[in-house]
């Protein structure tokens, strides 16, 4: 029998039928999708060996329409380690009606478990292989209500074995409501934390298409080094520490681009060193970084302000004198053709307290090192941006408008824990121009030792500098830069670097009115006052000056001292002939002679101004180059101390309150300035220095005065001893000197005065003169104890042999010369006519008479004697046998004659009266009685006049005896004359042995000899 089923209703009909339909659709769904979803990644792996997906366990709820996928791994393959993205669980929930009814992909709910990513510097790999090009298809619309993202985490390594890992764990992300063809905004939030305490919080809303962005990202304690190593292209800086806090919006757009802003970035305990030297470059506990705003389409970066407290900064100058900075930053070569518009960036207000900057200048081993701390930095409205600024132009003083920079600072801090450092900085009311108001004071300037000893050798022991004023600087038509201003500096020691002593000092230098510019270079002061300065100027023992000696870059000058390069003396005959007493143009080397002594000839400041014809040409340029103009130098109570270590023992001395000023000091040719300088040598003698120089310009035009009076002679007496062989006792010396230097051409007035003048001992010196110093004494010296010597000199300073010192021992030398070889000629001034006939008594054949005219001459002689107290005279008498003997004869003949008249006026009772006894015989008188006396003299009888008169003078012949009474006679005379009529005393007359020989051809004169006392 069939088995008759019975007949389903239509209900039931359905229901089995839906019921089958549903199991085959829960067998089919369950079986057949997981097989597919292994499958396409399957065929993935196949055709992307470069990225492996592995899913180990897949599930479908064909009911719920939802899709598990447990332990997924996708694996990118790299170079040296692998990237890769592990996920416990991944559950899609499908939105079947809306997605049949939409038709789009609308997942209701996508939950992601427990993400793991891990990367390297290497996530190009990773990154390339998602963006691997498939064949163009037309984009599914997919919608997902939600996204939930739980326990996440990522870690990334950059590349290196010690490299630090960067993780952030316990990762949160909520999507909600993405659709991608809606244009609505989709909603998402992420948490973050990182394994050294970060945190990181993010919300945000973005529309896929066209896409748009707004996020509001938040992040505290971001560790720093890593991201620095990996995405900061600046391997010359290693950041050491460093953590970042952040509160930021962001937008994006596809027609407005990216913009990041307005936020907030702190970053708090930064260490930044140099790389390659390890050395720290900024060190900051904190740094705050307000308003910050980035606009990548607009290419403008902009930062409200920034503050920071306690930084440290460090800054030197490298081998090469580049500053370390510039290698730190090295920009890329430009691509003229391509170059991309210029960024605009502006810092509305930059606050540094409590800071330090180190700067150390490593160019040199010993450089300028200079700390300022603490330190206080306010910038404000810094930026490239051009600005409207309305200003008044022209002398319409119309409203023009010019793009200027509105931009402002301060800068405040000690400088080595004493100076004080003070600027404010400002943009000038014109366009490209920048003010700077600097205020400094106790700035210590000893570190500047090591750029000094460069150039001298010198160190500066104390100095402190002061300076306030404005620096200008305008870029309109060519960079320019203008300083006014005024600057002091206190309690200045500059020592020799050698032995330590001090060379030049002042308490206090104030430079008032200082103008500087550059290009147009030019500096002018307006009052330079030097209050108690000091300088120490000296000869040294090899005839150098002591201050060329310390110049390094004169030291290759010092083979100019060799013998061979200068003898004695500079002095043409046309010189030597100007000299008041003109000597020979040099003396002998036995004669003693001042200048052939020396082995070296002196190198005084006019040589050293004078110095190499190449270094003047350099010198005149520079002054060209750089016009310097001082309005007035003045000098308040400064000492200058000189010595002369030539001689022995050395010489000495010191000028004291020194007062005065030098006005109207200028580098521009023709411009003289007016010198008025006083003091006292050593505390008691007045010197006085007055007239116009121009020292910028070497050689070229000076008129100087000097005076000194009263000064002790005592201190001149190493000069003395050494050139005059003798010491001095006692005396003072007053000078007077005029000097004047046109077109290198000297032309010098000396007028020397010495009072009481008394040589003391003598001394033992082989550069000491032959000639007798005692008797130029005597000769200059006056009644009153006074000697005045006017000595001119003349040279040119081009001469390769010119010396002040060789002229003026030409010059004296000359003098005492003519003194002893012509010393009547020093009295002129005191005698009438020739001086020199005053050294010669004529006489009378065979007499010792003088005349009236020789009898004048010596009572002006004895007057003048009188005004010279230290000479003696010497008289040496003379007779002349040719001469004297026949006039000695003859008077011997003609006194007997009278004898026998006499006799024959007694015999007859006739007394002769005086006046007869000294009138001549009577013609025939004579005649009778010379024939008489012919016959009484046993000659016989003769009536021949003549005869007798040649007989008898034979018979009355004079001896050489009596031509020696005669010389005495006169020389007696000549002394009881000078005594008796002329006053002179007794003791200041000497008579000389006499001289008995022929002078033929010679006037009959006596010698007289002045000698000193």
């Amino acid at each position: 029998m069939a088995l008759r089923l019975p007949k389903l209703t239509p209900v039931v009909a359905c229901l089995l039928a839906l019921s089958a339909v549903m199991g085959g659709y829960s067998w089919l769904a369950g079986a057949v999708v997981p097989g597919l979803v292994v499958g396409q990644l399957s065929h993935w792996n196949a055709a992307h060996p470069e990225l492996q997906v592995s899913v180990r366990r897949v599930r479908f709820h064909p009911f719920q329409i939802k899709l598990s996928l447990g332990q997924v791994a996708v694996t990118a393959a790299a170079d040296t380690v692998p990237q890769r993205l592990s996920v416990d669980k991944i559950t899609l929930n499908l939105g079947a009606v809306d997605s049949l009814l939409g038709r789009r992909l609308t997942l209701a709910e996508v939950r992601i478990v427990a993400p793991r990513l891990e990367i390297t510097d290497q996530v190009s790999a990773l990154a390339a292989a998602f963006s691997s090009p498939e064949k163009s298809s037309k984009p599914v619309a997919l919608h997902v209500d939600h996204l939930a993202l739980e326990q996440g985490s990522l870690s990334y390594r950059p590349a290196g074995s010690d490299a630090t890992r960067l993780q952030w764990q316990a990762i949160r992300l909520q999507l909600d409501g993405y659709a991608g063809d809606s244009g609505k905004p989709a909603r998402v939030q992420w948490e973050s934390a990182g394994d050294q305490g970060e945190k990181l919080l993010a919300q945000a809303s973005f529309i896929p298409s066209p896409f748009s962005l707004d996020v509001d990202l938040q992040g505290d304690d971001l560790a720093l080094p890593v991201l620095w190593r990996r995405w900061v292209p600046l391997p010359a800086l290693a950041l050491q520490r460093g953590k970042a806090s952040w509160q930021t919006p962001i937008h994006y757009h596809q027609t407005d681009g990216l913009s990041i802003g307005p936020g907030n970035l702190t970053l708090h305990d930064i260490a930044l060193n140099d790389s390659e030297r390890n050395a720290p470059l900024l060190q900051a506990p904190r740094i705050a970084l307000h308003g910050v705003k980035l606009d990548v389409q607009r290419r403008r970066f902009e930062i409200d302000a920034v503050s920071a407290d306690k930084a440290a900064l460090a800054a030197w100058l490298t081998s090469d004198g580049a500053l370390n900075y510039s290698r730190y930053f090295s920009p890329a070569a430009a691509d003229e053709g391509n170059a991309a518009p210029a960024w605009h960036y502006r810092l509305g207000k930059l606050a540094l307290s409590n800071g330090e900057l180190r700067l150390h200048d490593e160019s040199r081993p010993d450089g300028l090192q200079l700390l300022l701390a603490p330190l206080a930095l306010h910038l404000e409205s810094l930026t490239n941006e051009a600005r409207m600024v309305r200003y008044h132009s022209g002398p319409s003083r119309k409203m023009a408008a010019s793009d200027v920079p509105a931009f402002h600072g301060s800068l405040d801090s000690r400088v080595d824990g004493r100076g004080q450092l003070a600027l404010q900085l400002a943009a000038g009311a014109e366009p490209g121009s920048l003010a700077l108001d600097i205020q400094a004071g106790q700035i210590d300037l000893t570190g500047l030792n090591g750029y000094l000893q460069s150039i001298a050798r010198l160190k500066l022991v104390r100095g402190e500098l002061d300076l306030a004023g404005r620096l200008e600087y305008q870029s309109q038509a060519g960079p320019s830069l203008r300083f006014n201003g005024e600057a002091t500096v206190r309690d200045w020691t500059l020592n020799r670097r050698d032995d330590d002593v001090a060379m030049l000092k002042w308490r206090r230098l104030d430079v008032k009115g200082l103008r500087l510019a550059y290009p147009d270079v030019a500096v002018h002061v307006g009052e330079i006052i030097a209050d108690q300065p000091y300088a120490r100027i000296a000869i040294e023992a090899d005839q150098s000056f002591n201050w060329s000696n310390l110049s390094v870059a004169n030291a290759q000058l010092t083979p100019a001292l060799t013998p061979e390069a200068h003898s004695p003396s500079a002095l043409t005959p046309a010189q030597s002939s100007r000299a008041i007493l003109p000597g020979p143009p040099r003396a002998s080397a036995n004669s003693g002679s001042l200048s052939d002594s020396a082995p070296r000839r002196l190198l005084l400041p006019a040589d050293l101004s004078r110095g190499e014809s190449e270094a003047r040409g350099r010198g005149n340029k520079v002054a060209a180059a750089l016009p310097i103009n001082i309005d007035v130098l003045r000098i308040r109570d400064g000492v200058a101390d000189f010595a002369d270590h030539t001689l022995q023992p050395d010489f000495s001395t010191t000028i004291y309150h020194l007062e005065g000023a030098i006005k109207n000091l200028s580098s521009i040719r023709r411009t003289h300035a007016d010198l008025l300088l006083e003091g006292l040598v050593d505390q008691y003698a007045p010197v006085r220095v007055q007239g116009q120089l121009n020292p910028f310009r070497a050689g070229a035009y000076s008129d100087i005065e000097m005076s000194f009076h009263n000064m002790d002679l005592t201190r001149l007496s190493p000069y003395s001893g050494k050139f005059a062989g003798y010491r001095i006792d006692k005396g003072k010396l007053s000078l007077d000197l005029h000097y004047h230097l046109e077109q290198r051409q000297l032309k010098a007035e000396n007028q020397f005065t010495m009072d009481h003048l008394t040589l003391g001992e003598r001394v033992v010196s082989k550069n000491a003169t032959a000639l007798p110093i005692g008797l130029a004494i005597a000769l200059l010296r006056d009644a009153s104890g006074k000697i005045d010597i006017h000595l001119p000199i003349s040279g040119n300073l081009d001469d390769p042999q010119f010396s002040l010192r060789d002229l003026y021992a030409q010059a004296f030398t000359g003098l005492i010369t003519k003194l002893v070889t012509s010393p009547f000629t020093v009295l002129g001034n005191l005698l009438e006519g020739d001086a020199e006939e005053y050294g010669r008594v004529a006489f009378t054949p065979g007499e010792a008479t003088l005349s009236p005219y020789q009898a004048e001459k010596l009572t002006k002689l004895a007057e003048a004697l009188q005004q010279r107290s230290g000479l003696t005279l010497e008289i040496r008498g003379m007779a002349d046998p040719e001469r004297d003997r026949p006039a000695l004869t003859e008077a011997r003949l003609q006194a007997q004659l009278r004898h026998l008249w006499q006799d024959e006026q007694r015999a007859q009772g006739k007394q002769p009266s005086a006046d007869g006894m000294a009138l001549p015989l009577a013609e025939a008188d004579y005649r009778r009685l010379l024939l008489a006396q012919y016959t009484e003299s046993g000659l016989g009888a003769t009536k021949d006049q003549e005869l007798a008169h040649r007989a008898l003078l034979d018979k009355f012949a004079v001896d050489d005896r009596e031509l020696r009474v005669l010389a005495q006679q006169r020389a007696e005379r000549i002394r009881e004359f000078l005594i008796k009529n002329g006053g002179v005393a007794e003791p200041r007359v000497y008579l000389l042995d006499v001289e008995v020989e022929a002078r033929p051809g010679q006037e009959l004169e006596v010698t007289l000899l002045l000698n000193g006392s």
